[in-house]
């Protein structure tokens, strides 16, 4: 982009009605070396493969409008004159043509930015709402799915409250985790129903 900004200003240091900035009276040429130099320069900008190349290519043309602009013969030349109008033709077409491609970078440019930004929106909300609190997990369609402990609690419960005494160990107690309402089925005495009573009043008040 930023050779495109430099051709450009060299386009655009030329007046429509005057003569390039710091341009300085020249010695005259023949028509002939005029009309050869005008072609070759129009030629060279025309086929150029690289920016350097057509910036070369312009800053010829533009050296010679103001060489033409400063001949002594050029009030009273109407070669002279043609030569320099059909130079200012092919240096008007440049500048509108490298102001086009400017303004469609300057457009690239703010539309990459909007996308830049709106990812940099997308990442920081998918992470607000990937680990809600009380270490629920995120589904698809924003649904909160609780971690199930039921059948730690159960193993926790036999370890610690009147061991042996269970089932799975060949006690009268037994207990039994129903997932689907998320709720534990004791069989046991009413000491140790009261027991477990405060030992799950314990167990949430921990909780997150």
């Amino acid at each position: 982009m930023g050779t495109t900004i430099l051709l450009a200003a060299i386009v655009l240091a030329v007046s429509p009605g005057g003569e390039p900035e710091n341009s300085s009276e020249v010695a005259s040429k023949g028509y002939h070396e005029y009309s050869r130099e005008m072609k070759t320069s129009l030629r060279a900008e025309a086929i150029a493969k690289t920016q350097l190349e057509r910036g070369n290519a312009i800053l010829a043309l533009t050296n010679l409008y103001a060489q033409l602009r400063t001949d002594e013969r050029f009030e009273s030349s109407e070669v002279l004159q043609s030569m320099k109008n059909k130079i200012w033709a092919r240096l008007t077409h440049i500048r509108d043509d490298l102001e086009r491609t400017l303004a469609r970078q300057r457009e690239a440019e703010k539309l990459a930015a909007k996308k830049k930004e709106k990812s940099r929106s997308r990442t920081k909300s998918s992470r607000s709402t990937a680990q809600p609190a009380g270490g629920a997990r995120v589904v698809r369609g924003g649904r909160a799915i609780i971690p199930d402990f039921g059948q730690a609690l159960v193993d926790l419960i036999e370890r610690t409250i009147a061991p042996g005494k269970w089932d799975t160990t060949g006690g009268p107690f037994s207990i039994v985790y129903f997932a689907p309402r998320r709720a534990l089925v004791v069989r046991a005495t009413g000491e140790l129903h009261h027991n477990l009573n405060g030992v799950l009043k314990a167990v949430r008040a921990a909780g997150p």
